[in-house]
């Protein structure tokens, strides 16, 4: 239970650390009870808020354990890097298992393995003035999160768009341009099961924004993946085919996807900040709400993640503000905002919420304005 002063205290305790950030990263796990009721007078703030020192760099994937106390990124500082959620102090510097860019990281459900992936290597192509760069190989890494010891490498053959680690510990990835899911056991990194997603049409998108638009469900047998060539797919592991949401009726270009838990209910958001709700099983359309959100290019939806049980949907935007809303209104139930900080992960913790914000809205834009990597906490809607 938080008084309005100490609330007003806490959010005012920030420390800076400026660094270069980027793109946006992947949604928080789902698990735990969640206390959220309507808030009514606008805006709310978190009760704590920290910076945390990161490696300059303009593109930044980070995600948070599920019980909450690590945050890990990585971007294209090539190195890992963890920290303590608690006090923002950094853990590990992970700078040994990557020569160029990290496009995805996965914690498992324990909090025992932490994972990194991307491109081998960057080499050079052409001479002169027609000299190139461009990635090749690909390249997963497990590390031990206690100790910062890597425990397995491994050669995807393409480069991982995302992962998740499954119940029995196995990394299960969609990899590369063939956008195949494979899986691999996490203490030795041998190859234990694969599977075809769909088709090469996503080759061009391997290395820039497929980590926040393709979601797991708790077990990872299930997956809704999203790009601009084959709109929102689904993929049950235990069943053949893939199957696309039909969205061609939809106006606005989803901005990103999520899965439930239990893998029964996808959720896609347009950058104009519109609802949709899908049955996986039928793909019946649930539920479909347009915003009183106003479509700006400062506030557009970089993430969405489902509640606990599926009841609430959660959407972060490059503003700095988490919206909460319920699965049967039109409206969020529930606003938290740190401007001008862009939500970068969100995760669950006891029936609070912890966030991940900050990072340069334009990649690779190093005239825009920068802010610093930050962690912040929401406490429970309680009555005294």
């Amino acid at each position: 239970m938080w008084s309005d002063r100490l609330r007003r205290t806490m959010a005012g305790l920030a420390w800076s650390a400026w660094a270069w950030a980027g793109l946006p990263a992947v949604a928080g796990a789902q698990f735990g009870d969640l206390d959220l009721k309507p808030r009514e007078g606008g805006f709310e703030r978190p009760v704590r808020s920290i910076g945390v020192k990161v490696q300059p760099q303009y593109r930044l994937f980070v995600v948070i354990s599920r019980d909450g106390s690590r945050v890990a990124a990585g971007g294209n500082a090539a190195a890992l890097m963890i920290w303590d959620a608690a006090d923002g102090h950094a853990l590990h510097v992970l700078d040994q298992g990557h020569e160029t860019l990290i496009n995805a990281v996965a914690f498992s459900a324990d909090g025992r393995w932490v994972a990194s992936g991307g491109p081998a290597r960057l080499v050079e192509v052409g001479r002169g003035f027609g000299l190139s760069h461009q990635y090749e190989g690909a390249v997963i890494n497990i590390w031990e999160v206690s100790t910062g010891r890597r425990v397995a490498s491994i050669d995807p053959g393409n480069v991982a768009d995302a992962f998740q680690f499954a119940p029995n510990g196995d990394l299960v990835a969609v990899t590369g341009g063939v956008h195949r899911v494979s899986s691999w056991a996490a203490e030795s990194g041998r190859p234990s099961g694969f599977a075809e997603m769909g088709p090469a049409s996503l080759q061009g998108y391997v290395y820039t924004q497929l980590a926040r638009v393709t979601s797991f469900s708790d077990d990872a047998r299930r997956i809704v993946a999203y790009d601009h060539a084959s709109g929102v797919s689904l993929r049950d592991l235990d069943k053949p085919g893939v199957r696309d949401l039909p969205l061609a009726e939809r106006r606005a270009t989803p901005a990103a996807v999520a899965l439930s838990g239990d893998g029964k209910r996808v959720a896609v958001i347009g950058f104009d900040h519109s609802l949709s709700v899908w049955d996986f099983e039928t793909m019946a359309l649930r539920r479909s709400v347009r915003s009183p959100v106003a479509d700006s290019p400062h506030n557009r939806p970089v993430l969405l993640a489902f509640g606990p049980g599926g009841k609430t949907i959660l959407s972060g935007s490059e503003d700095g503000v988490v919206r909460i809303w319920d699965e049967a209104g039109d409206r969020p139930i529930r606003t938290i905002v740190e401007p001008p900080y862009p939500v970068r992960a969100v995760a669950f913790v006891g029936d609070g919420l912890r966030v991940v914000s900050g990072g340069c809205s334009e990649p690779g834009n190093h005239s825009a304005q920068t802010f610093p990597l930050r962690i912040w906490d929401v406490a429970p809607d309680r009555k005294p």
